[in-house]
């Protein structure tokens, strides 16, 4: 007979499927057994399962084979029902049956399953089988009823190894370790590697390195005669790791050169995480890139301690490489470690490529991912990006509404922050503290005092919040901007938990604001008595006491400032040119362009003073820098002048600012803007306009700023946005204001070199376009609608055009 042959050496479905019809054709039923196993062993679980009642004879192996395929191919739940249908037709189970029932019950968690099944063991006789015994502790142990299970191992009237190592691996897992140290200490016979591992990863697990690293140090002199192996360090670094125990994560790495334990990828993993999670960048990639096969884990690892240790630069360099390899395809925590390095660095346009990259390779958007995504967008300065994939998202949690809340709110948008609290509060969804840290962030960002006040209130009335440090220092600065400083300062001496550098240096940025220096010297002494001083609260102070002319108080400080030693850090800004991000420092000459740049910032400061700008140093300091990108600095602080800081972008491309770093003192509004110009073929990029204004003084400068829009040839403006420090005596013209905000903004959209800059879709002549195309001679294809044509403007633009048949063009 050929047909056994064939289905003995048979190695896929199709050929199994084909003998299975030469069976029924030539009538060999006695060879449905033989087909049976095969079509298990192939994983046709369903197909087996469909021919198992046409067996010649069924018997016990036949059920215990499905039960145990199903069980292992994570379909637990027809195991048992496996097992019901076998006691239905009078086929008695055997103690081969059990271990992998048990390990169903197991795996759905279901102990009242597992009862069940114990008391058919009890009354079929099994209990005395090891093997049965030892699964249905381990069942016990896996549903946290280790009670249960230490009464079946008090009941065995023999145990081994896996007895032991089962009933301790329970206890740890229910974090007695106690129970299982006893346990472990009373073992009768030979403790082995696993026993060993076992509680010494439970006693990592719980933060207790000194047991642990006293029980390796036993293991490796015990009369057991046990080594440890690769899941033995892998336990011990995974410790180091959780708690950045430098030094004896060092001592395990050289442990294991030393002893020529064998690196397995989970191995070499771990001392990857370990590296990273203890600083060690370098000897991770060392480790990292000796690695012959990298899985998806190691890929993900890496990625996230470049995140977790700030080099964000590096982190999307081997998503790129990632990528190139072919060999491993990203997950959901490969794109969120991504996605919030490309928020660290504002690169949105390689943000916005791993959304594409997203969509393309079927990864699905959960919560999990569009939160990433609200919060990749909304730090990249683009809300409305932010918000549709917000809208779009079916289902909502705090997380992501929390995204969108913060976003709005660092956008000044605070009535938008608002309208999503509202929705999560319909929704169902509660507001935690992170919500609430976002939506007085929106208040302070807008000046929503009678809303912020409120807010505040149903924290803890509403919800039984307690604030915390960020809370309070949000209401800190809306009161104390808005000029309520005696209710900031109660507020700050009511307070439940101390306040930080961030709360008095809102204080006192409300006294520079309003000149109060009699709550200045109250805080003065308060900030000056900390043992570690914040040097922005110092230089805060110091300018302060500098613009009412208090010299004493300023050489003071600086004595104080000098003989403890305080150090400004250096400052550090990121911006993305074409999708390449670019890294810069104070006064940094490594850049390929920084000659360049500084000869054009050095014409644009000499044109400014041409013009008549006068610098204003009354809140400046000496030797302090206000960082520019390549450092340069344009200290323009008179309260009739623009204070413009110009950032050179290599081509005529757009460009994003992301980060400026610098204390700009005097100024209650701002208006951020994108403004290009022509100078020697360069084109600049002003990134922050401060102006200083009282009364109707807001209404000028944005005509001013309209006429400019209008009147100065080459201009290209790309988004413009109020943002008004609120002072008391300006409050009845904030109306007047915002209303004049969306007429200059209406005005500037109709500006067709803004259109085009913010991506609105321009608008041609059909008689343009017949014109660009040679009278649509040019075509490049067709389609079911229309033709597509190639075409050139006047400008030298090459163009596609899509001409829709049978319509009527118009002129």
């Amino acid at each position: 007979m050929f047909l056994p042959l064939l289905l003995r050496n048979s190695t896929n479905f199709t050929q199994t499927n084909q003998i299975h019809a030469q069976i029924i054709v030539n009538g060999l039923r006695q060879l449905y057994t033989h087909l049976f196993t095969k079509l298990i062993h192939l994983s046709s679980l369903d197909y087996a399962l469909s021919l198992l009642t046409q067996l010649p004879l069924i018997t016990d192996h036949s059920y215990n084979s499905l039960i145990k395929a199903y069980t292992l191919n994570d379909s637990p739940q027809t195991s048992l029902s496996l097992y019901s249908q076998m006691l239905r037709n009078n086929v008695k189970p055997s103690n081969f049956t059990y271990p992998f029932l048990f390990k169903a019950c197991s795996s759905l968690s279901g102990v009242k399953q597992g009862e069940m099944v114990h008391t058919h063991v009890v009354k079929l006789g099994f209990e005395c089988d090891l093997f049965v015994s030892n699964s249905l502790i381990d069942m016990y142990c896996k549903c946290l009823c280790v009670e249960s299970a230490h009464w079946v191992f008090n009941e065995m009237l023999e145990r081994d190894e896996v007895s032991w190592n089962t009933i301790i691996a329970g206890y740890v897992c229910c974090g007695d370790m106690v129970m299982a140290r006893e346990l472990f200490d009373g073992m009768p016979i030979r403790r082995n590697v696993v026993c060993w591992t076992t509680l010494i990863n439970g006693y990592g697990r719980e933060g207790n390195v000194g047991e642990m690293f006293g029980l390796f140090l036993q293991m490796l002199v015990s009369e057991d005669n046990v080594g440890p192996n690769a899941a033995t360090m892998v336990c011990l670094l995974s410790a180091c790791s959780a708690l950045s125990h430098v030094e004896l994560g060092r001592w395990m790495s050289v442990f294991v050169d030393v002893n020529v334990i064998p690196l397995n990828i989970i191995l070499s993993t771990a001392l990857i995480d370990m590296y990273l999670k203890c600083g060690e960048v370098e000897k991770a990639r060392r480790l990292f890139d000796g690695i012959s096969y990298r899985n998806l884990v190691t890929w993900n690892v890496m990625i996230t301690g470049y995140v977790q240790r700030g080099l964000l630069e590096e982190a999307i360099k081997l998503f790129y490489l990632m990528q190139e390899s072919h060999s491993t395809k990203p997950d959901e925590i490969t794109m969120v470690n991504v996605l919030s390095a490309c928020a660290g660095l504002g690169a949105l346009e390689i943000g916005r490529k791993v959304h594409i990259y997203l969509g393309k390779n079927g990864l699905d958007l959960n919560m999990i991912l569009a939160t990433a995504l609200v919060d990749m967008y909304s730090k990249c300065g683009s809300i409305e990006d932010a918000c549709i994939v917000f809208v779009k998202s079916t289902n909502k949690d705090a997380a992501l509404c929390n995204a969108l809340i913060s976003g709005l709110a660092n956008h000044g948008k605070g009535r938008g922050s608002l309208a999503v609290l509202s929705l999560m509060e319909k929704d169902g969804i509660i507001p935690n503290d992170i919500t609430y840290n976002g939506i007085l962030s929106a208040c302070n960002h807008s000046g929503l005092i009678e809303e912020g006040r409120v807010q505040f209130s149903n924290m803890v009335t509403k919800y039984g919040l307690s604030p915390k440090v960020e809370h309070y220092s949000c209401m800190v600065n809306l009161l104390g901007r808005a000029g309520y400083l005696d209710e900031a300062f109660e507020l700050v001496q009511n307070m439940v938990v101390p306040p930080d550098s961030i709360i008095w240096g809102a204080l006192l940025n409300a006294c520079r604001i309003h000149h109060n220096v009699d709550v200045t010297d109250k805080l003065s002494k308060a900030i000056l008595s900390f043992q570690d001083v914040n040097i922005g609260l110092c230089i805060l102070l110091s300018n302060l006491y500098a613009s009412v002319g208090r010299w004493a108080d300023v050489a003071r400080i600086r004595r104080m400032v000098k003989e403890r030693g305080i150090g400004k850090p250096s400052g550090c800004s990121w911006v993305e040119v074409d999708g390449a991000v670019h890294r810069f420092l104070v006064e940094d000459t490594t850049h390929v362009e920084s000659q360049k740049i500084y000869d054009t910032n050095r014409s644009v400061a000499n044109e400014l003073k041409l013009e008549g700008y006068v610098s204003n140093y009354d809140f400046a300091l000496e030797n302090i820098d206000v960082l520019l990108v390549l450092g340069s600095v344009f200290a323009l602080m008179d309260p009739k002048a623009w204070k413009i800081i110009a950032l050179v972008a290599l081509d005529a491309n757009i460009v994003m600012l992301v980060m400026f770093l610098g204390v700009c003192f005097g100024l209650s509004t701002s208006f951020f803007f994108i403004h290009a110009f022509d100078i020697a073929g360069i084109f600049f990029i002003v990134t922050w306009l401060f102006l200083h204004f009282f009364g109707d003084g807001l209404r000028s400068i944005l005509q001013q700023i309209v006429h400019e829009v209008r009147e100065v040839d080459g201009i290209e403006a790309f988004a413009l946005h109020v943002e008004t420090q609120y002072d008391s005596n300006l409050g009845d013209s904030m109306d007047q204001a915002d209303q004049l905000v969306e007429q200059t903004i209406e005005t500037v959209n109709e500006y067709s070199n803004l259109r085009e800059f913010a991506r609105f879709p321009k608008e041609f002549c059909y008689k343009d376009l017949k014109k660009a195309t040679k009278h649509f001679k040019r075509q490049l294809g067709s389609c079911g609608s229309g033709s597509v044509f190639k075409g050139k403007l006047d400008n030298g633009t090459w163009v596609t055009v899509k001409r829709i048949d049978r319509v009527k063009h118009g002129e």
